[in-house]
């Protein structure tokens, strides 16, 4: 099987996105399209470039078309000048027959390389068979029709998936990474377990107006992909514009993130029970943010020990703000933070 995008995504394979509303899903999509069809690196990998069908049910064309002409733009092309082809047929649902051929004769007639589908939830048959989300026979008929496509188009059949409600946004990173694919999509487990060869999990760091960051966690199934080795890649969302002009993904140093809710919470409190220099012991954290949880607590006091913001007190377990600060931290971090 050959390589659409170099150590990630391979010919002839299911892929998926999962990820939360709101996590950027269709953007990212609408950016590997791009890449894939201008035959410009994904995230500093090297792509096989050729045409592209995306087939969307949730998100109205002009807004495809908008973020499609924006990353087109950055490699100064108007997306309409790319192979990329937006399914004129109208709405596509798993296990009809009729719509899947349909499908088909469209992807024979183009010859795709990517085929983008967003979303799963959107595609199901409701009210036919009881094929809801929660269906045990949901798994089969993914798998079932995913494989019509790779039969007729040697492609990657992409599929947006939503994510089970709070199972990324309220996790930590290092519990993410932990997670497999199964575990955090919504529904039931077969669809990820026999509609998908390779997932890709996108968590949302921050977003406009300020700054569009992810972290996205590729994770391997049937199929090895080398960049899985990486564990988990930072990317930022970039543009000319805040909402208008040329947009690009690029990959950031994990320093440059801004920080999190549990890092301010953290800091605000170790500033206002510190005095000056006095060690702020684990125990006055948790009474003072006595809303959070000792789970938030303690991922707040990871982050800024990592950013070096604080740093270990005299006493077991307390911290104190970090007196060379300015000098050891990331400048866009404590920027942000402070």
């Amino acid at each position: 099987m050959a390589w659409i995008v170099n150590d990630s995504y391979q010919s002839h394979t299911r892929a998926s996105d999962i990820a939360e509303e709101g996590s950027y899903k269709t953007t990212w999509k609408c950016y590997k399209a791009v890449c894939i069809a201008s035959g410009k690196d994904f995230i500093g990998h090297k792509v096989k470039q050729g045409p592209v069908v995306i087939v969307d049910n949730e998100t109205p064309r002009q807004v495809l078309e908008n973020w499609l002409n924006r990353f087109s733009s950055f490699h100064h092309h108007n997306y309409k000048e790319l192979p990329i082809y937006l399914y004129p047929q109208g709405i596509f649902r798993f296990d009809r027959k009729v719509e899947l051929d349909k499908l088909l004769v469209y992807l024979a007639k183009i010859q795709p390389i990517y085929v983008g589908m967003d979303s799963m939830l959107s595609m199901l048959p409701l009210g036919r068979n009881n094929l809801q989300e929660n269906s045990s026979l949901l798994g089969g008929v993914l798998d079932k029709d995913l494989l019509e496509i790779l039969k007729t188009i040697d492609c990657v059949a992409d599929l947006s998936i939503h994510a089970k409600k709070d199972s990324i946004q309220q996790q930590t990173i290092e519990d993410v990474q932990r997670r497999d694919a199964q575990s955090l999509a919504r529904g039931h487990g077969g669809i990820v377990g026999e509609g998908c060869d390779t997932a890709f999990i996108l968590k949302k760091i921050s977003e406009f107006p300020d700054r569009a960051c992810l972290a996205i966690f590729p994770k391997s199934r049937r199929v090895a992909i080398s960049i899985a080795k990486d564990k988990v890649i930072y990317v930022e969302l970039k543009e000319e514009t805040y909402g208008y002009g040329w947009a690009n993904f690029v990959e950031i140093d994990p320093q440059s993130l801004p920080p999190s809710e549990n890092a301010e919470e953290v800091y605000k409190s170790i500033v206002d029970l510190s005095l000056g220099n006095k060690d702020v012991t684990s125990n006055k954290l948790v009474y003072q943010l006595a809303f959070s949880t000792k789970k938030q607590i303690k991922a707040g006091v990871k982050e800024l020990l990592f950013h070096k913001v604080i740093v270990e007190g005299s006493k077991a377990q307390s911290y104190i703000i970090n007196p060379r600060k300015d000098y050891d931290c990331n400048k866009e971090y404590l920027d942000a933070l402070l």
